[in-house]
């Protein structure tokens, strides 16, 4: 990267800024703005032509989006440049499309996003004074509301995650505060969340505590009462179970309500259940967990290996691992989980060394797992590094988890491969967990690979629909109706399952929905995101004949040959949105079927419904 590049910043969490060598860039308003934000958030990653219009129109983009692209481009392109320069290096453009090179931590959101893992860590390792300093740099971050007055779809969506990531970090350092004694300066604070949260049952939950704490019984008592009169006035539903039982402790009189114990625990405890939240319980797949408890079990004998976890996106992979790694085997290892960013992919060594980083957490006397990596370290070091790590580690058994490996940079891959070698020789377990992602050889090559080891593959299915409904009963109470709906539409995925149990607080009865609501058609719409414009489109397409389909009806609705939907259909297929029945395809969930439907424009959809006779 050149100096030109080194000397750019942006932030985008408020009004999108930048300056380069310290002067304001003039990103322009409107959908220039747009295009410089989608850019921004995908920093150092191409984004095609069709992505970006998809990014900043939306899919009924006019047919001038493409010059009003250029435009754009070529004006951001002159704004980015040094002064005298006649463009910048900063924005590139290739054969993938269009890149917005910045150095790490140049763009705000990606320092939120080091400094939540920072705080992660420091959970961790106990480290309460410090993960408190770390969640207060990350809420100084923020200007106002994330990409504040920019238009289209990507950034409104952009806008509530980045809503979603404060709401978090504001919710776990009330809980830090209310831990550590500091309960009149979280009170107001937690007043004015509430109020502008009120679904919020956490939110509920931390006042209560927070009230009682500070030796006001009484009003901790009102603000339960309050709780459920919105609740059930404006949601229709109960408070869930627990802040039902936090507010019969507080009746009590319990003095144990918001000790430290509660919101800090057993560490070994938290480096598992951190990865999946109390709020989301577990059900099914007991032979599953049993297979992951039976490696577990190998490796307290002194006998390593691998496992290879596999499914589509929202399955519960992570749910998985986290319920067998929570048994009583797992007590008696050294548990060390990170999670690969799908915005750090070209960072070498990234992942690897957050996997060094979380071990020195659960293992502070080795020295060696507090190393800091770099796109120049040698290979050669950083295997010494991890031989060092993995060597010194003799007292326990250790289970090492790469979650969402398939957004590890190439260089953490390598070493990762290493690892599960070394694991021929020592009692470590190396857990991989990924999604499948069409074209990524890397990815089949390694879970080729993982077969010469002693290892175990598993492959998650769906939820049946009894599972389906007892995780929704779990949750929180819903009606009959609702339930029998939600499970139709999500296909057995429980990330589905639960965006839409909790979409019923802020929208009611699914039966009632006029379409579905965006925080649930994010998440559907996040997990096929990485498919090729071509696949996307076709699915769109398909959306309008149904749930399922012949190929002869999608060749006759997009124009399309047989021989060019091969490659886009197997696509599908490979991650999941789409499973063969019969001479058929169908969606492997209603509900992306219809969130897609949705997103066709009406003139679109009666037209295509002529052209059937429909």
């Amino acid at each position: 990267m050149t100096s030109a590049d080194l000397s750019l910043e942006v932030v985008l969490l408020g009004e999108p800024a930048a300056w380069h060598d310290g002067r304001p860039v003039p990103l322009g308003g409107g959908l220039r703005r747009a295009v410089f934000a989608a850019l921004a958030m995908r920093a150092n990653h191409s984004m095609s032509r069709a992505e970006l219009i998809d990014a900043v129109w939306g899919p009924e983009a006019p047919a001038s989006a493409s010059g009003g692209l250029y435009t754009y481009i070529s004006g951001l392109r002159r704004a980015l440049g040094p002064a005298g320069a006649p463009k910048a290096t900063a924005l590139t453009t290739s054969y993938a499309g269009y890149q917005l090179a910045l150095r790490p931590d140049a763009l705000d959101v990606q320092r939120l996003d080091r400094l939540r893992e920072q705080a992660r860590v420091l959970n961790e390792a106990g480290d309460t004074a410090h993960e408190l300093v770390a969640l207060d740099e990350a809420l100084a971050l923020w200007n106002g509301e994330a990409l504040s007055g920019v238009p289209g779809p990507f950034a409104e969506a952009n806008r509530l995650r980045l809503k979603e990531v404060r709401l978090s970090v504001l919710e776990r350092r009330a809980e830090l505060l209310v831990a550590t004694g500091r309960h009149d300066e979280v009170i107001d604070e937690l007043v004015d969340l509430v109020r502008a949260n009120p679904a919020r049952e956490g939110l509920h939950g931390l006042l209560m505590t927070s009230m009682f704490r500070a030796g006001r019984q009484t009003d901790a008592l009102e603000a339960y009462r309050r709780a459920r009169d919105v609740l059930v006035d404006r949601f229709g539903t109960e408070p869930g179970h627990a802040l039902r039982a936090l507010h019969q402790r507080i009746l009590a009189g319990d003095t144990t309500v918001g000790q430290p114990s509660e919101f800090t625990g057993s560490r070994q405890a938290l480096r598992i259940a951190a990865r999946t939240r109390a709020s989301k319980p577990f059900v099914g797949r007991a032979d599953l967990v049993a297979r992951l408890r039976s490696s577990v079990a190998d490796v307290l004998a002194g006998r390593g290996g691998c496992v290879w976890v596999e499914g589509a996106p929202g399955s519960g992979k992570s749910a998985l691992l986290a319920e067998a790694l929570a048994g009583t085997t797992a007590a008696s290892c050294t548990v060390s989980w990170t999670g690969a960013d799908e915005f750090t992919q070209d960072i070498p060594f990234y992942t690897v060394e957050r996997c060094l980083s979380d071990i020195g957490a659960a293992l502070p006397h080795v020295p060696s797992a507090h190393v800091s990596l770099g796109p120049d370290t040698p290979v050669s070091s950083v295997l010494d590094h991890v031989r060092q790590v993995v060597g010194s580690h003799v007292t326990q058994p250790l289970v090492m988890v790469l979650d969402d490996l398939q957004w590890a940079d190439l260089e953490s891959l390598s070493v990762w491969h290493y690892l599960r070698g070394l694991s021929q020789h020592r009692p470590l377990l190396m857990v991989s967990a990924c999604r499948p992602l069409p074209g990524r050889r890397d990815l089949d090559l390694m879970r080729e690979l993982t077969g010469e080891f002693r290892s175990t593959t598993v492959l998650l299915p769906p939820l049946t629909d009894p599972e389906a409904r007892d995780l929704l009963e779990r949750v929180q109470p819903l009606a009959h109706t609702s339930v029998r709906t939600i499970v139709a539409l999500a296909g057995g995925n429980p990330a589905y399952l639960l965006a839409m149990a909790a979409a019923v607080e802020h929208h009611g009865q699914v039966r009632k929905w006029k379409a579905v609501p965006h925080s649930v058609a994010a998440v559907v719409l996040d997990h096929f995101g990485h498919l090729s414009v071509e696949a996307r489109e076709v699915l769109r397409a398909m959306a309008l004949l149904g749930d399922s389909c012949s190929v002869d009806e999608i060749m006759a609705t997009t124009g399309a040959r047989a021989s060019d939907l091969v490659d886009v259909l197997a696509e599908a297929l490979e991650v999941g949105a789409l499973q063969e029945s019969d001479d058929e395809v169908r969606f492997a969930h209603p509900l992306l079927r219809r969130v897609l439907y949705e997103s066709v424009p009406v003139s679109l959809r009666l037209a295509v419904h002529q052209q059937r006779g429909c």
